[in-house]
């Protein structure tokens, strides 16, 4: 069942996982106007997602990703294109521990900054957000800059997809 407050694809920049005051698995949603903690892993929180537009994850998952890329991604790490601007690239923020959840999304069809980083624990590359707010990925810069390049890939493709399909019932719609 889906929670009334989850924010709109529209305004969503990440999906992140994180550990509750009370030690449970969680998601923090970073949306432009502040955050939205739920206490639901992310695999879920995506799920509602995908809900949303009548598609499970396993079927968004499966669709997803382009074929170049399929051998070097699981299906659990491939960008997801949930709606034109809701383009999901995963990174992996922790590791594998008894705390659910390794990867956070970031919305590709927003603007991001990559940061390399070095020495500052196990993190190798920070990624900022469009309000300011960084994520710490475990993953290097180039890696994370290769995914945000393919996540743009298929912003721009679902974006002239829909522009095509405007276009055509534009030209339904008038008789042209």
């Amino acid at each position: 069942m889906e929670p009334k407050y989850l924010p709109a694809e529209r305004d969503v920049l990440a999906i992140v996982p994180e550990i509750g005051t009370s030690g449970e698995n969680g998601t923090r949603i970073i949306v432009r106007s502040g955050s939205l903690w739920l206490p639901h892993v992310v695999r879920h929180v995506l799920a509602m997602y995908a809900g949303r537009h009548g598609m499970t994850l396993p079927l968004l998952q499966k669709l997803a990703g382009s074929s170049r890329r399929r051998a070097r991604c699981t299906r659990r790490n491939r960008t997801l294109v949930i709606e034109p601007w809701l383009v999901l690239v995963p990174t992996q923020v922790r590791r594998g521990t008894v705390a659910r959840g390794t990867l956070a999304y970031i919305n590709a069809s927003r603007r991001i900054d990559l940061e390399p980083l070095k020495g500052e624990g196990e993190a190798k590359s920070r990624i900022h957000l469009l309000d300011g707010t960084a994520v710490d990925s475990l993953w290097s810069a180039w890696v994370n800059g290769e995914r945000l390049e393919e996540g743009r890939s298929c912003y721009a493709d679902a974006l002239l997809s829909l522009s095509a399909c405007i276009r055509e019932e534009e030209r339904v719609y008038l008789g042209l």
